[in-house]
C-alpha cells in the first residue's frame, strides 16, 4: 500500500516550531504513571495519508514515549523453529518471552565542535533497490549514512526492484542502520498474536543472522501502520519503534518526519532544513521510498534530488546521523 507523507504550513507557534508539516514541541514532565521515571514524554509530528491540507489546516502532534539511558528494555528470545509465513494460521505454543537487558546510550550531545544545529536522518523504506543503486552510490563519497527499514521476505525471496542480501550487507558495512521493517509487508494491526510475533522476531532474528546487530535494534511499522498493541508488541523485541503517536524514539530530542521524494516541492524540503538551524536538540526524519536515477513519478526520487539535499545540508552545516547514533550517544 502507497503512502504520502504531507507537509504543510512553515511558522512559529506559542507553543513549539512548526517544520514544514512537522510540528516540535517541547517534552512535558513524564507520566506519573510511567515506571520509575524512566519514561520521558515529547512529540512527534503527523504523518498524514489524508489529501493535502490547506495552509490553514491545523497540524497534529502525538506524545511518545522515549528511550531514557538506563531504561530495562526486551531482547528477544532466538526462535526454536523456523520462521512461519506471517499469513499462516496462529500455532497453539506461546508467545515467546522476552529477557530484560539494559540500554546503553548515553545522554545525548550536541556534535563535538558542532554547529549548534539539528540534524537529519535520511530514511529508505521497503527495501526498494534504489536505495543501494542511487542513495548509497551518492551517499558515500560524502561519508553520509543512512536508515534502511526493510522487509524480510522480499529480500530473501530476492524479488525483482528490491534490495539483494550481498548489497545490504554492503549498506551495513557502510554503517548504515538495516532496520526492521517486518518480515512482510502485512499490516501488523491486523495480524494475529502469534503472526505478529513472527512478523516481529522473525525479521530481527533475521537481521541479528546477518550480523546486522546496530540496526536490528529499530523498528518501523510498514506503511505506518501501528497501534498500541503494535508497539508493545515491538517493545519486547526492539529499542526503537517510530510509528505515529505509536513511538519510542532517543531520550532528549524532538522528531519530526517529511517526505523528500520528487512531488514535495523543493522549496518545502528546504524551509523544513532552515528551521533546524540552531535547534540543536531537534531531529528531521527525510523519508524516501523507491528512487531512481532520473524521471521520477509518484512519491519517487531522483539522484538530482538526492544531491540536492546533501549539497544543501552540507552547506547549512546540518548533520546527517543515524537512530544508532542518536541512541548509542555516538554522534559524529
Amino acid at each position: 500500500m502507497k503512502q504520502k507523507y504531507l507537509f504543510a504550513l512553515v511558522g512559529l507557534t506559542a507553543t513549539g516550531l512548526i517544520l514544514a508539516g512537522c510540528q516540535f514541541m517541547e517534552p512535558s514532565a513524564p507520566s506519573p504513571t510511567a515506571a520509575s521515571g524512566t519514561v520521558a514524554t515529547t512529540a512527534v509530528a503527523v504523518l498524514s495519508r489524508e489529501p493535502e491540507p490547506s495552509p490553514t489546516s491545523p497540524l497534529t502532534v502525538w506524545p511518545v514515549r522515549t528511550v531514557t539511558p538506563g531504561l530495562a528494555l526486551r531482547s528477544p528470545t532466538p526462535l526454536q523453529t523456523a520462521v512461519p509465513s506471517p499469513t499462516a494460521q496462529p500455532a497453539q505454543t506461546a508467545v515467546p518471552t522476552a529477557t530484560a537487558r539494559p540500554v546503553t546510550a548515553t545522554a545525548p550531545s550536541p556534535p563535538p565542535g558542532g554547529s549548534n544545529n539539528g540534524m537529519v536522518i535520511l530514511a529508505f523504506a521497503d527495501a526498494k533497490e534504489g536505495a543501494y543503486s542511487v542513495a548509497y552510490q551518492a551517499m558515500r563519497t560524502r561519508g553520509v549514512r543512512g536508515l534502511l527499514y526493510i522487509n524480510v521476505e522480499p529480500v530473501e525471496q530476492r524479488l525483482p526492484g528490491r534490495l539483494t542480501p550481498e548489497q545490504v550487507d554492503e549498506l551495513n558495512a557502510a554503517g548504515w542502520d538495516v532496520a526492521s521493517h517486518g518480515y512482510t509487508h502485512d499490516d501488523p494491526t491486523q495480524m494475529t498474536s502469534q503472526q505478529l510475533t513472527q512478523h516481529l522476531q522473525g525479521a530481527q532474528q533475521w537481521l541479528l543472522g546477518r550480523g546486522y546487530t546496530r540496526g536490528a535494534r529499530h523498528y518501523g511499522p510498514p506503511s505506518n501502520n501501528c497501534d498500541q498493541g503494535t508497539l508493545d508488541a515491538a517493545l519486547k523485541y526492539y529499542d526503537t519503534v517510530w510509528c505515529r503517536e505509536f513511538s519510542k524514539l532517543p531520550a532528549g530530542y524532538l522528531f519530526g518526519v517529511g517526505a523528500c521524494g520528487n512531488n514535495t516541492g523543493w522549496e518545502k524540503i528546504q524551509s523544513a532544513f532552515d528551521k533546524l538551524v540552531g535547534q540543536p536538540d531537534k531531529v528531521l526524519r527525510c523519508s524516501f521510498h523507491d528512487l531512481v536515477s532520473e524521471n521520477p513519478t509518484g512519491n519517487q526520487a531522483d539522484l538530482d534530488r538526492i544531491n540536492t539535499i546533501l549539497d544543501y545540508l552540507e552547506a547549512k552545516k546540518i548533520e546527517v546521523v543515524t537512530l544508532s547514533d542518536l541512541l548509542d550517544g555516538t554522534i559524529p
